[in-house]
């Protein structure tokens, strides 16, 4: 009977032996589903070359189990086709399973969501940083001080009092400063209105007065235009207005409009206008034709008196007009320092056309660079000396000196009073002290 019992035994071990090897060999040939991502097929395809399956229908044959162990429960705890009880050989074990598409897509959204979090912390730390009213000392910062209204209306009064009028014989500037500050106090002194309110007020008023200052600055510099300082201009009239500017005027009579008003015909009338007993600046001017000084007319319109107040030029478009004056009236002034210069010759014989050409040259860089109308005059009553001096040293000389007319046309001045003493020189001893006595 036991001698049975071994036989069956036997051919239960071969049966579950082959049973087994032939269920691996099923699942090395199984191919993969087409659903099953790139990633995944290649790490089945790899496992497969690396299986330690048995040959198909050899059996295999239980191993002399170690001491303390029986065939069902070796020391790996590996069954008989080399896999552990989770289905994996021992070279599936060691290899780390490469990560699916949706697996990294997911480690990458993981890792810019942390470098995000990590660059909102660094930017709450900055913006706390810049709050911290704390200093790196330990000291707690003092809040910035609130200014009070008096210490405003003292602010505004100091500003009122540099505002750059002109200073004037009657002292209007004092008066208006006195009126633009009464201004401040009204606000000040304003009942049933709170501290606050009246900051917001007096804020107000400050931006006004500084709108005025720049005003003031502007008309200032307007009406004592350097350029145009001459004997048929004077500038006190315009500056007694322009220190009424901003003040009490009930009547309306120093208005800003009315102002450009004045400050235009002013600068227009005393370049142009011809009247009983005035002589406007161009027609000072003999020596250049009219029909040249007459384009004023064409060039600068009048404004009557009828617009005062209604004129629609403004502060800017002003100083542009008077601009346009001023360097027309120059212009004019130059052509008649040219026109002398070009008198210049050596004898006063109507037939003798010689003249030194390199010393008229030279004059007239003098009038190029002379920029306003009272330096032009001035040069223009020496280039007269000149034309007279050139024509008195040659007919002095008498032909003594046949390098006479050489040396004056060569005369080297930087300026034209360095030419009228380089004549001097040349003038004989007895023809200057004749002019000394």
């Amino acid at each position: 009977m036991n001698k049975y019992k071994k036989i069956f035994s036997g051919l239960g071990l071969l049966s579950i032996s082959t049973l087994i090897g032939a269920s691996v060999v099923a699942c090395a040939n199984k191919k993969p589903k087409p659903s099953d991502s790139s990633t995944e097929g290649i790490d089945q395809n790899n496992n497969q070359g690396n299986s330690t399956t048995p040959e198909q229908g050899k059996p295999e044959m239980p191993q002399n189990p170690a001491p303390g162990t029986d065939h069902n429960n070796q020391e790996k705890n590996e069954d008989s086709t080399g896999k552990d009880n989770n289905g994996k050989t021992e070279l599936e074990k060691d290899k780390k399973p490469e990560k699916t598409p949706e697996q990294g897509q997911n480690d990458k959204q993981k890792e810019n969501k942390d470098e995000s979090d990590k660059s909102d912390s660094n930017q709450i730390k900055k913006e706390n940083e810049g709050k911290n009213t704390t200093p790196k000392d330990g000291k707690e910062q003092m809040p910035p001080k609130v200014m009070t209204v008096d210490e405003k209306v003292q602010e505004l009064n100091s500003l009122v009092e540099k505002f750059p009028y002109p200073e004037t014989e009657d002292k209007a500037e004092t008066e208006t400063k006195t009126f633009l500050k009464s201004k401040v106090e009204l606000i000040k002194n304003k009942p049933n209105q709170s501290e606050e309110q009246k900051i917001i007020e007096l804020n107000e008023l400050e931006t006004i007065f500084k709108e005025y200052e720049g005003k003031i600055n502007k008309y200032k510099a307007i009406i004592n235009n350097d350029k145009f300082k001459s004997n048929k201009y004077n500038p006190n009239g315009l500056n007694g207005r322009l220190a009424k500017l901003f003040g009490e005027d009930p009547e309306g009579k120093y208005t800003e409009s009315e102002l450009i008003w004045q400050i235009y015909e002013t600068f227009r009338r005393s370049a142009f206008v011809k009247s009983k007993n005035f002589t406007p600046k161009i027609y000072e001017y003999v020596i250049v034709d009219d029909s040249e000084k007459n384009k004023h007319s064409t060039m600068f319109e009048a404004l009557a008196d009828d617009k005062k107040k209604n004129h629609n030029i403004d502060i800017t478009q002003l100083e542009q007009k008077i601009n346009n004056i001023v360097n027309f009236t120059i212009e004019i002034a130059k052509k008649a320092a040219n026109k002398n210069i070009d008198k210049i010759k050596y004898t006063n014989t109507a037939s003798d056309t010689e003249k030194p050409d390199m010393l008229i040259e030279k004059l007239k860089s003098f009038v190029t660079t002379t920029t306003n109308l009272s330096d032009i005059d001035t040069l223009i009553g020496k280039i007269k000396q000149i034309v007279s001096n050139v024509q008195e040293i040659v007919k002095s000389v008498n032909n003594k000196d046949k390098n006479i007319k050489d040396k004056i046309n060569k005369i080297a001045a930087k300026n034209i009073d360095e030419v009228i003493t380089e004549l001097g020189k040349l003038k004989p001893t007895s023809s200057a002290q004749s002019n000394a006595n």
